[in-house]
């Protein structure tokens, strides 16, 4: 996978490494290039979002990944090799930009978690639904992940992993130290989709969960705070400035078309906005956890993605209690649809 990119802001940079380690964690035969053309960040700028990205990325997939930035010209085959790469590495490159293998500008297909970030983020939500022990694959089939794949991320997560004489596996703990980094890669890839409205416009979160009802789907999940709530009767934080909800992954980049479907007024906003209406969470999985509710028809957002929209929601501390709340059996839980 060799993608081509013209960066003119971080966020563009930090979405393309974080799509080229999720590629390069799906092929671990495989080398990737980020070559970015005409890029108007400047050179610190790009050593500061590289090497920050190399602190989160999987070493092992880091040491597969080159970023190269380069001016536009006729005939790129002579700064290739100048940058390193072999003559037959350089002329594949190029060939590629020929053919149209290889897109000039970003492409609207999303970015997603690496491989090693999901399959964490199922071993989290085993443990927190209080799941038995698992073998490698089923947990291939949870995720969508090769065989390799999972047992290398399970190799990763050492001591925090509990093996069975049957071969099963499970967490040991709430692994708060990997969790802070993934907290952490979860911000940097910005793999939500926000949305806003005009003051004069809004609607309360309530009105939004009833008219996003409406239009649930099996593929659809309640998220955030009113998650939290009905995982946790306890949960100590009345009402929520937003609605958080989960999609699979194939339905983000339908996203304006769903906030629209909840309120034709939501405007799509940057990563960055404060107080957002809406947000819309993906969920990249095979089997996407949602807890279904039969009597009402409702299905509520995995715990893992719910407590990242707490996390986003500067929620810390009712992230931490409702993740007590869990161990200690104290939420309430149905079978998954």
């Amino acid at each position: 996978m060799l993608p081509v990119r013209r960066p003119h802001a971080v966020r563009d940079l930090r979405a393309a490494l974080m799509e080229l380690a999720g590629w390069l964690a799906d092929h671990p035969e495989q080398r990737g290039l980020l070559l970015l053309l005409n890029s108007r960040l400047s050179a610190q700028r790009l050593e500061e979002e590289i090497s920050s990205a190399g602190k989160v990325i999987q070493p092992a997939l880091n040491s597969r990944l080159r970023v190269l930035e380069l001016r536009e010209r006729h005939s790129l085959r002579a700064p290739l090799e100048e940058a390193g790469l072999s003559k037959e590495e350089a002329a594949g490159v190029e060939k590629a930009l020929q053919q149209g293998r290889v897109t000039r500008k970003p492409t609207a297909r999303s970015p997603r978690p690496a491989a090693q970030d999901l399959i964490f983020e199922h071993l989290v939500n085993a443990y927190l639904l209080g799941m038995d022990p698992m073998t490698t694959e089923s947990i291939t089939g949870a995720t969508g992940f090769t065989y390799p794949t999972v047992a290398d991320a399970l190799g990763k997560l050492g001591p925090s992993i509990r093996r069975h004489s049957d071969r099963r596996v499970e967490l040991k703990h709430f692994p708060r130290q990997e969790w802070r980094r993934f907290i952490s890669v979860y911000e940097r890839g910005q793999f939500c989709r926000k949305f806003t409205v005009a003051t004069e416009l809004a609607r309360t979160p309530e009105s939004l969960l009833k008219r996003f009802q409406k239009h649930a789907s099996p593929e659809t999940a309640i998220g955030g705070v009113h998650a939290a709530h009905h995982y946790d009767p306890e949960f100590d934080l009345v009402g929520s400035s937003r609605l958080d909800i989960c999609v699979s992954g194939k339905l983000l980049d339908r996203a304006p078309e769903l906030a629209r479907q909840v309120d034709p007024a939501l405007e799509p906003a940057s990563f960055s906005t404060a107080n957002p209406a809406l947000v819309i969470w993906p969920v990249h999985r095979a089997e996407p956890l949602f807890q279904h509710d039969p009597q009402s028809d409702t299905r509520w957002a995995d715990p893992v993605t719910c407590l990242l929209a707490l996390h986003d929601a500067r929620l810390e501390a009712q992230a931490e209690e409702l993740i007590e709340a869990f161990e200690q059996g104290g939420t309430r839980l149905r079978a998954g649809a």
